[in-house]
């Protein structure tokens, strides 16, 4: 039931979150996966942004140039070190929304201390290191990273380059608020939502209507029935350990059913407003999902303190600040015509071509 867990029934959260504030949303994360992992090549990342004078310069901003050379490694590196790219891909407009975070990126990164450029560049030639041992210890992958490199005609240059410019931005983004910033923003977000870090200890049955594949396995009809019959057994001997093996179609039916100190805006709403809702260790009448019933106890509830969760209100800051920037900022600081690359419009899934725009 959790967002991480493959094995289980994702229970996702609001999926009416606007797209690309959604990808923004998951930069945090995206960044401290691709500082870890990759970037490679023999040149200098002080060299990054330079360009050259006879290459088609595409976009001109207060500081410096984008060239047509320079923002296709961009986008070939984003494919490569992010799955989710392809979705923005799929969104009207999304070479202007990719060029604006570009943009906000290359301003943003420089605004740091020679010490600090040079412990990036460090990191950023070990991350090269890493990722190259890596790849000659699967031949397989390595075929297909450099297959899918030599198609989008990015180098190990430009990966290097991009991690690089990637350190630098956390640096600079990681100094923008001070804890007592951090603990206005917490105390803000308690104030709208009480429940904003509310954490939940929960065990529950569910009995599905489909399984991992999608293929229904029982009507709704029956999965009330047999939910029914699993609650009433429950109420009866209280044997979690049991019954949850016996009637749960969830991945943690092994466990009892039990997921501990869970957020719980991780669940959709159903089942969030049992966590927070229902009495604490009273088993509660099957309530249903769009994945199925549950029957569900609530042992433990209460409040994430502030040392707690105060690296993911930071990064719900960042995150925040990051957006206003390339959405406000950022055309701002463009002088003179835009002058993209024409690009294919990308096929949506389920075969709907995406509305996206081709721009001279």
């Amino acid at each position: 039931m959790l967002l991480n867990r493959r094995e289980n029934y994702t229970m996702l959260p609001n999926k009416k979150r606007p797209l690309y504030k959604s990808f923004m949303l998951g930069l945090a994360i995206l960044l401290v996966l691709l500082l870890s992992a990759c970037g490679g090549g023999d040149k200098n990342p002080e060299d990054e942004g330079s360009g050259q004078t006879d290459e088609q310069i595409i976009a001109t901003y207060e500081g410096g140039t984008v060239t047509e050379t320079e923002f296709n490694a961009y986008i070939g590196t984003r494919k490569l070190l992010d799955q989710n790219y392809m979705y923005l891909e799929m969104m009207p407009d999304f070479q202007n929304m990719v060029l604006n975070q570009y943009i906000a990126e290359s301003v943003l990164s420089k605004d740091v201390s020679e010490e600090v450029k040079e412990e990036s560049k460090v990191q950023a030639e070990a991350a090269a290191k890493n990722m190259k041992e890596s790849l000659e210890a699967n031949a397989e992958q390595k075929t297909q990273v450099e297959t899918f490199m030599k198609e989008n005609g990015i180098t190990f240059d430009d990966l290097e380059n991009y991690v690089y410019t990637q350190y630098n931005l956390q640096s600079v983004l990681a100094d923008k608020f001070t804890d007592a910033d951090i603990k206005k923003k917490y105390e803000e977000n308690l104030k709208t939502n009480l429940n904003a870090y509310t954490k939940a200890t929960v065990r529950h049955v569910l009995v599905a209507f489909k399984d991992q594949q999608g293929k229904e396995i029982r009507t709704k009809e029956e999965a009330l029935a047999r939910a029914n019959e699993a609650y009433e057994k429950l109420v009866a001997t209280g044997d979690w350990d049991k019954l949850a093996l016996e009637y749960s179609d969830d991945g943690n039916k092994d466990a009892g059913g039990i997921y501990e100190d869970v957020d719980v805006s991780q669940w959709v709403e159903n089942f969030k407003n049992a966590a927070l809702n229902q009495p604490l260790n009273e088993i509660g009448k099957p309530i249903e999902t769009e994945y199925g019933y549950h029957v569900v106890v609530v042992e433990a509830r209460s409040p994430k303190e502030f040392e707690e969760v105060k690296s993911t209100v930071k990064s719900q800051m960042i995150n925040e600040y990051f957006l206003e920037y390339i959405e406000n900022e950022v055309p701002k600081l463009i002088t003179g015509e835009v002058n993209l690359p024409k690009v294919e419009t990308p096929e949506a899934p389920g075969g709907t071509e995406a509305e996206t725009e081709k721009t001279e």
